[in-house]
């Protein structure tokens, strides 16, 4: 949609939250153990920005591998 941001960096995320005086994001998809945890956009670098973050369980998977199968 033409209005809809596209975030590619933790620090684009930051921004955009600040502009709108967000301080609670939900997290929620696949693969959590890689892009909601260890990216700069997820749920500890978002902290250490100052936001509220909240994990909802019921709406995310974590992904095996051969190594931690």
């Amino acid at each position: 949609m033409d209005d809809e941001p596209v975030i590619l960096s933790g620090e684009e995320l930051h921004r955009l939250c600040a502009r709108r005086g967000i301080v609670n994001l939900f997290y929620v998809g696949f693969n959590t153990n890689a892009c909601i945890i260890r990216r700069d956009y997820g749920i500890f670098a978002m902290q250490d920005r100052g936001y509220n973050t909240i994990l909802v369980r019921d709406c995310t998977t974590g992904m095996e591998t051969h190594e931690t199968g």
